[in-house]
């Protein structure tokens, strides 16, 4: 669920896409159980089956593969391609007869739908159609689950009964999806524990860190060529892949195994309005931060690494519910900004050094922030500390 086993966020480590998939299904079913008159026992069952299988084309690592291969054409909604044999596919997985994840047995999902019914499921999985937005839009049982699942075992929510209420009381119509007015609280009750999560997730130091470490290996790994690392490799099948890739690339993979973190220099915001410079570039932005941080400080074998987050519409999002006595409530805002992660990749600045030494780290990240202020404008600001600081949930 997290996009990597996490060192910190352990309960977020422990939930699996598994228990997910079988718990937005059930989500599914609730809404088809409390609204029949609103479905036909067909799409009912088709729903369900999307709640199923949204997930089934997502990598190891959460998204963090998909990130990767997405520049190759990659997109884990994409059921159709994912799920089909296709010999002339981009990816080696599609080219395959049999299954890898079940001991060789025939890929048999086609056989058991139909291909109407695996394209009915695909487009809901899209998000489209009548009953797509229930599975993928602004607010869907997808997140519902995702979301208090996450925080349950994070121990940031203790009552998840909100999840249940608002797949009862929500049901699609040719208008778009409505929700019992009475079911407003439960709305809100999601919307907040969204928000306290995802800030706990986005924010997370050692967490950062390690998706710009599994970054870093996986983009230097797939510029050799040393490996195809297809979506269907569990966790540790990747992280093989990686250490068996000489140089740098084995050492990273080594050092995450054993949490052994590049050093956070800082983590920067920076508004959507001053992001336009950062596309594609963070190869030139990492050498101008460490260029900056190699003249400015004792640091003259400094090496950096810059991890992005584009944080548009995820820690905080505006939703508007219409709701069944005819009205619209809206519930929140829209969060648009870009995080920037700065990690020193050097062994002897990894994370509990910089940690154990906060006014060199200090000092690093003054020079960091001036440094980006000077190339994206003044707009630049270090995240607030209190969320900088190790997030352990009791």
């Amino acid at each position: 669920m997290c996009n990597i086993n996490s060192l910190t966020l352990l309960g977020a480590a422990s939930v699996n896409r598994f228990e997910h998939s079988i718990g937005t299904a059930l989500l599914a079913q609730e809404s088809v159980n409390a609204n029949q008159a609103d479905f036909d026992p067909r799409e009912s069952e088709l729903l369900v089956l999307a709640g199923l299988l949204h997930d089934v084309g997502t990598a190891g690592f959460g998204h963090s593969v998909e990130y990767v291969l997405k520049s190759e054409g990659f997109a884990h909604e994409d059921l159709l391609s994912i799920s089909l044999p296709a010999h002339d596919a981009g990816f080696a997985y599609q080219s395959l007869d049999f299954e890898p994840l079940y001991f060789g047995q025939r890929r048999s999902l086609l056989n058991v739908l139909g291909r109407s019914d695996l394209e009915a499921v695909a487009s809901m999985v899209r998000g489209d159609g009548r009953l797509g937005p229930l599975i993928n839009g602004r607010m869907d049982l997808d997140n519902v689950d995702n979301v208090y699942r996450l925080a349950y075992h994070m121990g940031l929510a203790r009552e998840v009964k909100p999840a249940l209420t608002i797949a009862r009381s929500l049901w699609p119509t040719d208008d778009g999806i409505v929700l019992r007015a009475d079911a407003i609280e439960a709305v809100v009750d999601w919307y907040e524990t969204r928000r306290k999560l995802y800030h706990h997730l986005l924010l997370n130091i050692e967490d950062f860190s390690a998706k710009c470490m599994l970054e870093v290996a996986l983009r230097r790994a797939r510029q050799v060529g040393a490996q195809e690392f297809v979506w269907n490799d569990v966790d540790f099948a990747t992280m093989t892949a990686l250490h068996s890739v000489p140089g740098e690339t084995s050492s990273i993979a080594a050092r995450l195994m054993v949490g052994d973190l590049f050093g956070c220099i800082g983590i920067y915001q920076v508004p959507l309005t001053s992001s336009q410079a950062l596309i594609g570039a963070e190869g030139s932005l990492e050498e101008h931060l460490q260029s900056e941080l190699v003249r400015r400080t004792s640091h003259t074998s400094l090496q950096i690494s810059v991890h992005i987050i584009w944080d548009v519409q995820k820690t905080e999002r505006e939703i508007q519910v219409k709701l069944d006595n005819g009205s619209l409530k809206t519930i929140g805002r829209d969060v648009s900004r870009v995080l920037i992660g700065v990690f020193a990749r050097n062994r002897s600045l990894n994370h509990l050094t910089l940690s154990r030494s906060p006014s060199a780290a200090g000092v690093m990240a003054d020079v960091t922030l001036r440094a980006l202020q000077a190339a994206l404008g003044e707009g630049v600001a270090l995240a607030p500390q209190e969320q900088r600081v190790e997030s352990h949930v009791n």
